[in-house]
C-alpha cells in the first residue's frame, strides 16, 4: 500500500514564512554627518561620507561595510526605524546633525527627519554603530 503525501501543508507554512519579513522592504538612514546605511532584509550596508564630499572638507566616515544579517536583526532594526517614522517630533527640512529615515516597501514610500536631540535618533544611530563594528 502506498500512502500518498500531499505537499500543500508543506508549501502553505513555506509561504506565511516568507510573509513574516516582507522582502520588498528596505530602510535608507542617513546619519547626522550624510553617512547612510541601506537595511533590507538579509542586508546591511554602510556608505560613508568622504572628506570630498564632507560639508568640512575633512571629515571622513570610515570604511563602507556591506554585510549579511539574519531575521532577528533585520526585525530589530525595522522596529526600531519604525519607531523613528512614527515619532511626532520631526522636521520639516534637514539640516546638519538631523537624521534621516526613508522607508520603501513595494511603491509606497515615507520618510521622516529626525532632530539632532531626539532620543530615538540617537538609539537608532547607537545600534546602526554596533552593526558597523560587529564586523571588525
Amino acid at each position: 500500500m502506498i500512502k500518498k503525501i500531499s505537499l500543500l501543508p508543506a508549501l502553505f507554512l513555506l509561504l506565511i514564512s516568507f510573509c513574516k519579513t516582507p522582502m520588498n522592504i528596505s530602510y535608507t538612514y542617513s546619519d547626522g554627518s550624510g553617512n547612510q546605511f541601506l537595511i533590507s532584509p538579509g542586508s546591511f550596508e554602510y556608505i560613508p561620507v568622504k572628506p570630498e564630499n564632507s560639508s568640512s572638507g575633512i571629515y571622513d566616515g570610515g570604511d563602507p561595510l556591506k554585510k549579511k544579517i539574519s531575521k532577528k536583526e533585520f526585525k530589530s532594526l525595522s522596529q526600531l526605524l519604525e519607531r523613528g517614522i512614527s515619532e511626532k517630533d520631526i522636521l520639516q527640512n534637514r539640516e546638519k546633525g538631523t537624521g534621516m529615515i526613508e522607508k520603501k516597501q513595494g511603491t509606497s514610500y515615507a520618510s521622516c527627519i529626525l532632530p539632532m536631540e531626539n532620543p530615538v535618533k540617537k538609539e537608532i544611530e547607537s545600534e546602526l554603530k554596533k552593526h558597523r563594528q560587529k564586523n571588525k
